[in-house]
């Protein structure tokens, strides 16, 4: 990362009496002689969530299983990623056991239109899986059944918008989803 002053470690900084304190998400980087904290998505680092979650294989792979067992019971799926990395990846994954005809990627840069024709598909097709980021932004998908929360979550605002993405009022039969999540742990 950048210089640290000695006994700190990256994402760590003494406070005003000296003592070390972290401070999640960011970098202590040198630049030009000049220190900056640096917002983590913004450096070009090698980061514990790449290798522990987005690239993890078997990690993955057992998402594409809960998918798989999701689709084949014909119930719309959404996987909830927020890497643009990680969602390629899933898309790749998933399908390989999935019909690939059965299964989207949504992101922020496509149009109002592009995502209502989209939310109409994956509310219409039996088994569809559609892997998205777009968990925050206001997505109302009463239909869906099942899902899998592919990133961890640690924030519990965050938490509560995505789980709340499952338990809206269903417009026909039992008002409930069922959704895998991952407790990884980072060291």
């Amino acid at each position: 990362a950048g210089d640290l002053k000695e006994g700190e470690e990256d994402g760590y900084k003494r406070d005003e009496k000296g003592e070390l304190i972290a401070v999640p998400n960011f970098r202590v980087m040198n630049v030009n002689d000049q220190t900056y904290e640096v917002q983590s998505r913004w450096c070009l680092l090698n980061r514990v969530n790449d290798q522990a979650i987005i690239l993890f294989k078997e990690r993955n792979e057992l998402i594409a299983k809960w998918v798989k067992y999701f689709s084949d019971k014909k119930r719309p799926t959404l996987v909830v990623a927020t890497r643009t990395l990680h969602i390629l990846i899933l898309q790749s994954y998933i399908g390989k056991v999935v019909d690939p005809e059965k299964i989207r990627i949504l992101f922020s840069h496509h149009s109002t239109e592009e995502r209502d024709e989209t939310f109409e598909w994956f509310k219409s097709t039996d088994g569809s899986v559609l892997i998205t980021p777009l968990v925050k932004e206001g997505v109302s998908l009463p239909e869906l059944a099942s899902g899998v929360i592919a990133d961890h979550i640690v924030n519990p605002e965050v938490a509560n918008q995505v789980v709340g993405r499952f338990i809206r009022k269903k417009p026909t039969g039992r008002n409930e989803a069922e959704i895998v999540t991952f407790i990884d742990r980072q060291h």
